[in-house]
């Protein structure tokens, strides 16, 4: 069986704008947590040999990271800061992640977020990037395009 890498150059994400429209996000750089965790909790009792774990629930936190872009209604600036203007209230946006691209029939990750934090991170003499920290609320969905 052939050992097939794929490049990080061709992932998507798309998120949910504040207004409720899904975007693709442009200039990404990484995306990371996603499939994610599973709580386990110690269900270890006298008499046992060696710890025991149960599963419990997933508690994932996605970090997306990528170029500071102004461009309007599309930018990462422009689509994050309108979610970042609601990350205290009840609202949250839908998140599709391919780790390779969006062709049918490649892996693709789904979950709905609720924004944690969003940072632009700058240095003199270096270029803008963004960062978030997206909290997904229940689980990940994973599937295919």
């Amino acid at each position: 069986m052939a050992n097939t890498r794929y490049p990080g150059k061709d992932l998507h994400f798309a998120i949910e704008n504040a207004a409720g429209a899904s975007q693709v996000l442009t200039g990404v750089t990484s995306v990371s947590g996603l499939p994610g965790e599973t709580e386990h909790y110690d269900a270890t009792a006298v008499g046992d040999a060696g710890r025991k774990h149960v599963a419990g629930l997933e508690n994932v936190t996605v970090t997306v990271e990528g170029w500071y872009d102004t461009t309007s209604t599309t930018g990462s600036a422009v689509v994050l800061s309108g979610l970042a203007a609601i990350r205290n209230t009840d609202n949250t946006s839908a998140i599709i992640f391919g780790p390779y691209g969006s062709t049918t029939g490649f892996e693709k990750f789904t979950a709905t977020v609720k924004m944690k934090t969003l940072e632009y991170p700058a240095a003199l003499g270096d270029l803008v990037k963004f960062r978030t920290d997206l909290l997904v609320q229940g689980a990940v969905t994973h599937g295919t395009f």
